[in-house]
């Protein structure tokens, strides 16, 4: 017989072997009345899970949604200080679910069936840590421990180069219950150089236009710290008016002393849009 990992050989494999249930628990067994046999039997200090393996039984997976850490609490918080809670998340979650803030507690509440912790608590188990986390109302454990406060930043935005900043904290409330409260807050991130250009298209002489964009990129200084850019529309007059109407511009100059003459210039639209046709007329005024 080849036997698995944790687990070793024996002529007499007892029939009700330690599991989960009967280390933790207590539950009665029910199978005294049947003979010993040949078989696998769990090494010492291992119990077998529902998966009918052998772990430790620190690893069993009924433990998997109790709020308690399944490793010391000094080394809990030591791993915390170190930032393990944040980059290995799924593995602090088995190892110390409490201390890394992955569950929402009831201060002073049973989390097994009172039935349980009453058995706990008759078989005197209730001086260990696990029970009296997970018994805290039959063992006497009057003071609550919710989970730490916890800080979640989310990614750089691309768009507008700002983060998500959650705090979120857990204040012991009525009735045995863990009041959850979050502040989200925003911080920039990034570079938002300041932009304010303006660019116009060649002008539309028929119309009399000159139309283009301006460009304005900024960062809000309160709220969302967002780094905004916006596009407006623009218009600017050209120099001559739109087709079918004309510009006169007058002036009146003195040439060589002598005469006194004025300009007059007229500017109209050209036939294909694109330029400005400008005509100038000097007409001598008075000879001095």
């Amino acid at each position: 017989i080849k036997c698995g990992p944790n687990e070793h050989f024996t002529s007499r494999a007892s029939p009700c072997p330690a599991t989960c249930g009967s280390h933790f628990f207590g539950t009665p067994k029910k199978c005294f009345h049947l003979p010993s046999a040949e078989g696998c039997r769990c090494k010492r200090g291992f119990v077998l899970d529902s998966s009918n393996r052998c772990v430790p039984p620190k690893e069993c997976e009924c433990l998997n949604k109790l709020c308690l850490d399944r490793m010391p609490r000094k080394k809990c918080l030591k791993w915390r200080a170190r930032g393990r809670c944040k980059r290995y998340p799924e593995v602090m979650a088995r190892f110390c679910r409490l201390t890394c803030g992955h569950c929402e507690t009831r201060c002073g509440e049973n989390q097994f069936s009172d039935k349980l912790c009453k058995n706990i608590l008759r078989q005197g188990k209730c001086s260990k840590p696990l029970y009296k986390a997970v018994c805290a109302a039959t063992c006497g454990r009057n003071k609550c421990r919710c989970p730490n406060k916890r800080r979640i930043e989310s990614k750089c935005s691309t768009r507008y180069k700002n983060r998500i900043i959650k705090s979120i904290r857990y204040l012991p409330g009525p009735h045995g219950k863990c009041i959850k409260s979050t502040v989200v807050r925003y911080e920039p991130c990034g570079a938002c150089p300041s932009i304010a250009k303006t660019k116009l298209q060649p002008c539309n002489y028929c119309k009399g236009v000159r139309t283009g964009k301006r460009t304005v990129q900024y960062r809000e200084t309160h709220g969302k710290h967002r780094c905004l850019r916006r596009v407006t529309r623009v218009s600017k007059k050209c120099p001559c008016p739109p087709s079918g109407q004309l510009k006169v511009v007058s002036s009146s100059k003195c040439v060589k002393h002598t005469e006194l003459v004025r300009v007059t210039k007229v500017f109209k639209a050209a036939e294909k849009c694109t330029k400005c046709k400008r005509i100038t007329r000097r007409q001598v005024v008075k000879k001095i």
